[in-house]
């Protein structure tokens, strides 16, 4: 066959057929249900191809999966929708963190906002079913923060268990590009990237 794709198809619906006819002991041309049963199995299969479809887009919103330094897959997370953040010098959210992956704020004067501790953001993003037991994993988290102010700068600063690289300062009209990693059991290191 000229189309791998096509062929790789035709292959899994042979499968699939094999499938139904171990279970129901007969072919989809022998079988003679009503039309009302064929209209409830077609209901069925694409309320279930809807729930496949929106965890899908969970996990595409949130991880995806990479090769580490040492040869092993893991979940990478990353975001991919906004928050606006409240013109304060508020602690920044686990949640818009977790859930967000651009946050945007517009300081009506110099901003300082406290990031998540270490604890909160291993639990909640970098290792949240502790599958990484040693100090160190290979999970990370990108995320941009927006400071649409022509006058006033929002800064970063460090939390519990949190150690940071690079300048926390997001200047006017600009924007800054940060990561955060798992560095220990129970800290992260917090990097400026751009």
């Amino acid at each position: 066959m000229r189309d791998k794709i096509i062929e790789q198809v035709i292959n899994k619906i042979k499968s699939r057929s094999d499938v139904g006819f171990k279970k129901y002991k007969v072919t989809l041309h022998q079988d003679q249900q009503p039309l009302d049963v064929w209209l409830t199995h077609i209901q069925e299969e694409l309320m279930d191809a809807v729930n496949y479809i929106e965890k899908a887009k969970a996990v595409v919103g949130v991880k995806r999966l990479v090769v580490n330094t040492a040869g092993e897959v893991v979940n990478e997370k990353i975001a991919r929708r906004h928050a606006v953040l409240a013109d304060d010098n508020a602690a920044v959210g686990i949640a818009d963190i977790s859930t967000f992956g651009n946050l945007i704020i517009t300081p009506t004067a110099d901003r300082t906002k406290q990031l998540p501790t270490a604890e909160q953001f291993i639990i909640n993003i970098l290792d949240p079913n502790n599958e990484s037991v040693g100090a160190a994993s290979y999970q990370a988290l990108d995320f941009s923060v927006i400071n649409l102010s022509a006058s006033h700068t929002i800064t970063l600063s460090t939390n519990t268990g949190v150690t940071l690289y690079g300048n926390m300062t997001v200047a006017v009209s600009s924007s800054g590009r940060f990561m955060v990693t798992k560095s220990g059991a129970s800290s992260v290191n917090f990097y400026r990237l751009a």
